[in-house]
């Protein structure tokens, strides 16, 4: 039976959830200008560690998870379900990125985006520590 020890994944997701739910807070507040975000409240820090994470999972996790579940067709759909989610992670980065670059940017829209981030990144991180728990000791 092959074990993988994920504790520094799911390490990475909970500092990620932790960080991006304090971003989302600022960009509700109406005492603040939603644009700060990117001077002042750590989104680039955020982002960055969120790029190399995504980029280390993109490398190491996707392709030793898919050996893991050789022979276990239905898993495996579930497996390229998640790194469908895993994708779609960097399209709001980007979008994210866009606004905090316009000078005129709509504060709302920021808003909607950085909370899209925030709901959609720890459902899938969530979700998939469950099934990447149950699924490391596959083999």
């Amino acid at each position: 039976m092959t074990s993988t020890d994920l504790t520094a994944t799911y390490a990475m997701h909970a500092a990620l959830r932790r960080d991006l739910a304090q971003l989302d807070q600022i960009t509700t507040r109406t005492d603040r200008d939603a644009r700060q975000l990117s001077a002042t409240a750590g989104w680039a820090l955020f982002e960055k560690a969120l790029r190399a994470h995504h980029a280390v999972e993109d490398a190491v996790l996707w392709s030793a998870m898919r050996r893991a579940l050789t022979g276990h067709p239905k898993e495996l759909a579930l497996l390229e379900a998640m790194e469908a989610e895993h994708a779609a992670i960097a399209p709001l980065i980007e979008a994210i990125d866009a606004a905090l670059a316009e000078p005129d940017a709509d504060q709302l829209r920021l808003g909607v985006l950085v909370d899209a981030q925030a709901t959609g990144l720890a459902g899938t991180s969530s979700t998939r520590e469950t099934r990447l728990c149950r699924w490391s000791h596959v083999g």
